[in-house]
């Protein structure tokens, strides 16, 4: 009985409509029903899938940004990286003005790279009051192992002079004709500056 009453629902529908005979309204609603179903599990359906690519994007993103640390990480720990090493706890260029027992200009060359860094040469150029206006000093660096440091001493030029706020300014070039690969060589170059009595 429940088969007759299934067929019944649906063909009769389907020959009314064949007939150009009006479709009882519970019929026409039923199939207007399944269609909005049909239409809104379409709709879930796109809204799932377009979630399910975005999680994967966001995976895609994430292990590209995973794979370039590690390489950065890689490259720290195998490669050379020489920097003028400031006093601890400064920031700033008087960090650089680091002063021996005899009164010369203690430059600290450090290795924060994994790698061997080959002996290289180390400059400073004084802001002197004399002609033409600068006197470079260079030294020869040893090599210097991973995580490692170098100390070099300068004497200060006479006339060497700064700023309105200090008496002595120069330049640290480490690592001056670049002749040791490095991982970052933008941190080879600062101002330092002396506010303090040179003895």
């Amino acid at each position: 009985m429940k088969r007759t009453r299934t067929l019944v629902r649906r063909v009769v529908p389907a020959a009314a409509l064949a007939l150009g005979l009006a479709v009882p309204s519970a019929w026409a609603s039923e199939k207007a029903n399944r269609q909005d179903a049909g239409e809104k599990k379409e709709s879930e359906l796109v809204a799932a899938v377009a979630k399910l690519l975005v999680v994967v994007n966001d995976i895609k993103v994430s292990q590209d940004l995973l794979v370039k640390e590690l390489s950065g990480l890689e490259l720290a720990c195998s490669v050379p990286d020489l920097l003028p090493l400031p006093k601890p706890g400064t920031t700033d260029a008087f960090g650089f003005c680091r002063l021996d027992a005899q009164g010369r200009l203690e430059v600290v060359v450090h290795n924060q790279g994994g790698g061997v860094a080959a002996p290289s040469k180390t400059t400073v150029d004084f802001h002197t009051a004399s002609a033409p206006g600068f006197l470079e000093v260079t030294q020869d660096t040893p090599q210097i192992v991973g995580f490692a440091e170098a100390h070099l001493f300068f004497d200060f030029p006479p006339d060497c002079v700064g700023g309105v706020d200090s008496n002595c300014e120069f330049k640290i070039f480490i690592d001056d004709t670049e002749i040791v690969p490095e991982s970052n060589e933008s941190n080879n170059r600062v101002l330092g500056k002396c506010s303090g009595p040179i003895v």
